[in-house]
């Protein structure tokens, strides 16, 4: 490597800088010991909710006029559970009818969509980022029905 008489220069210039600095200080590496160390900095918003591995839950009674409602924010492509618990009259003949306007809906497993013995569902939130919705009608074959919505916030790669 060869050295310039600019490089020098800016070499020296650096040196003078860094003793500028430290004089009458000490420039040693390692902090005292009585600073504690910093916290961790909280994760930015656009990351927090984002455990696909997270169920949402929704605890219904029937018979109940109230919807139940979740929230989550979730990336695009990624499958985000829905577990629905149900109390109430008749819990052993419960019918579940769900809507949803964009992504996938698969049952969990051993259920059926079509069957409506699908308890748990997996929602697969769509390429595009969003709001979505994806809604629940629990019936028990007595008239009764409990309703639950999950509102999620689909977010790209990017944000």
């Amino acid at each position: 490597m060869r050295f310039t008489e600019r490089s020098f220069s800016v070499v020296i210039l650096a040196a003078v800088i860094l003793i500028t600095l430290c004089s009458g200080l000490s420039c040693a590496a390692q902090a005292p010991e009585s600073v504690p160390a910093p916290e961790p900095a909280p994760a930015p918003e656009s990351q927090a909710n984002l455990n696909p591995d997270a169920p949402v839950v929704l605890k219904m009674s029937l018979p109940s006029s109230e919807t139940v409602t979740g929230a989550k924010r979730v990336r695009s492509w990624l499958n985000s559970r829905i577990e629905c618990i149900v109390e109430g009259t008749d819990t052993e003949n419960l019918k579940y009818s769900w809507t949803y306007a964009n992504g996938t809906l698969r049952a969990g497993k051993g259920l059926s969509l079509e069957g409506g013995t699908a308890s748990v569902v997996d929602w697969m939130a769509p390429g595009a980022g969003g709001d979505y919705t994806v809604n629940v009608k629990v019936t028990d074959g007595h008239e009764n029905e409990a309703r639950g919505q999950v509102s999620f916030k689909v977010v790209c790669c990017t944000e």
